[in-house]
């Protein structure tokens, strides 16, 4: 957490746009004292509203990502849009375009990272299906008793149970009932933490389930406690 969570809400969402263009966005602002577009300002100043709303709602103690930012920084960029498009001579417009190019680079290892943390959760998200698929099997969802998993995961593990998300417990560093666990990127630790007696309900490419019932339940999964693989083991390679 940020000592001022308002100037950590506002950095990131500075680092959204490209520089050029979140200066040209700014710069509608004073359009109107030269009898230009006032469509862009208004647009600007929405955007900047919107952003320190965000950076305001941080500081009093809710999330500031990026991303709650982005609909006013997007809006920014339309504001510099019609800028650009409004300059009278079209050499300062391809000045402008032309500034962009090296941010834009710069910004190419970026957009191969989030590439390549999207296709990343789509193999965690298909392998906890199969996962899923094989501890209903053996109708462990009712020997174990309710979910829980790592934190980041719940509203996944959710949908893939087809449960409400408030029954799924992803906010306990060790997990109980029926145990989701993966590692949420590669190389991070496998959560929930489990007692290494813990019964293995089954796994998948990336998931592995376990039965930690709370107490007074039975252990009867211990019973059927054969690992079903449904892929490699997560803790391989993950």
């Amino acid at each position: 957490t940020a000592d001022r969570p308002a100037w950590a809400a506002l950095r990131a969402a500075a680092e959204i746009p490209l520089v050029p263009l979140a200066l040209a966005g700014l710069w509608a602002l004073r359009r109107p004292r030269t009898g230009a577009s006032p469509v862009a300002a208004w647009l600007a100043a929405g955007a900047v509203a919107w952003v320190g709303l965000v950076a305001f709602m941080a500081e009093r103690g809710y999330a500031g990502e990026p991303r709650y930012a982005l609909p006013g920084v997007a809006v920014l960029m339309v504001a510099a849009g019609v800028t650009v498009a409004r300059l009278r001579w079209a050499a300062a417009a391809v000045v402008v375009v032309v500034a962009c190019v090296p941010f834009a680079v710069a910004r190419m290892g970026d957009v191969r990272g989030e590439l390549g943390r999207a296709a990343d959760d789509a193999r965690l998200w298909d392998s906890l299906s199969v996962a899923v698929a094989a501890a209903d099997r053996v109708d462990a969802r009712a020997r174990c008793g309710p979910p829980s998993t790592g934190r980041f995961r719940g509203t996944g593990v959710a949908w893939a149970l087809d449960v409400a998300k408030r029954t799924v417990d992803a906010d306990s560093l060790d997990g109980h009932g029926l145990v989701l666990r993966s590692r949420i990127r590669p190389g991070a630790p496998l959560m929930p933490r489990v007692p290494a007696d813990a019964p293995v309900v089954t796994r998948s490419a990336r998931w592995e389930l376990r039965c930690v019932p709370h107490r007074g339940q039975t252990r009867s999964v211990a019973a059927d406690s054969r690992v079903q693989r449904n892929g490699s083991d997560p803790g391989g390679g993950h």
